[in-house]
């Protein structure tokens, strides 16, 4: 069924550590441990359209919502002649995404939330990606910085608007340019409960003490010799670029193809 789709992958892993990764348990570092479990996952595309490329499908944006809801079981065994086993955990995740056209102006967005609980690594904690370069980064926060926190309840919203040029094309000689207005918000909302049990300590990079939202807006310029994007990104407060976990505010540059 082209609209259903129900996926069920066992996993066995064995971790490392490195010089900067540690996994700590009870004042005791060890080198390694096991992760073993299961993934389920259902994914809702109604009507989506796609085409077959040996064992994979390439899938196409539509205005239809595809919606995926997942469900990991697992449990954590450790190494190094110390073995002790410790209880299991289950990560709950969904997501949304789509997009969706009002004339000339086209939405994009991206909305997802999870639940981590139970004795697991904080590798599975949700950390939102930053992104510290002059590239624009489209599934990332542009202006966080790496490592700057962990949660194991979390949502992050992605919403990127399009204006195909409404505003520009009425500007004489700026319209011969066939520029569009790109206007981009990115949003993450977390913390970390009592309900999600570390197995090992989180590094202190880590910073888990702040309550508030992060955000940032974009706007900016695409189809720039229909080949570039330009973006002036800037937090929406000050909260965490104070606190020194993200940068107040940055110009990014992105190579994509506008047809």
């Amino acid at each position: 069924d082209k609209n259903f789709d129900v996926e069920i992958s066992p996993y066995f892993s064995l971790n490392y550590n490195t010089p900067q990764v540690h996994f700590v348990h009870n004042d005791i570092e060890y080198d390694s441990y096991r992760n073993y479990g299961a993934l389920i996952n259902l994914r809702l595309a109604f009507g989506q359209h796609y085409d077959k490329l040996y064992f994979a499908r390439i899938y196409y944006l539509t205005q239809v919502p595809v919606v995926n809801l997942s469900m990991d079981i697992g449990q954590v065994q450790l190494t190094d002649n110390r073995t002790e086993n410790v209880g299991m955990y289950a990560h709950l995740h969904g997501s949304v995404q789509g997009a969706y056209n009002l004339g000339q102006i086209a939405m994009r967005y991206m909305l997802n939330g999870g639940y981590l609980f139970g004795d697991a690594p904080y590798e599975l904690l949700e950390m939102p990606a930053g992104s510290m370069s002059l590239g624009y980064a489209k599934y990332q926060y542009n202006l966080l910085h790496q490592a700057s926190f962990a949660h194991n309840i979390y949502t992050n919203a992605h919403l990127e608007f399009s204006g195909g040029g409404i505003i520009l094309n009425r500007i004489p000689l700026i319209r011969r340019l066939k520029l569009r207005e790109m206007l981009s918000l990115k949003s993450h909302y977390g913390s970390l409960e009592n309900h999600y049990h570390g197995i090992f300590e989180l590094p202190e990079e880590f910073n888990n003490k702040l309550s508030a939202p992060y955000a940032e807006i974009g706007i900016g310029l695409s189809n720039i010799y229909k080949f570039f994007r330009i973006e002036y990104v800037r937090e929406l407060s000050n909260y965490y670029s104070t606190m020194d976990l993200s940068d107040k505010q940055g110009i990014r540059i992105r190579a994509e193809l506008s047809f």
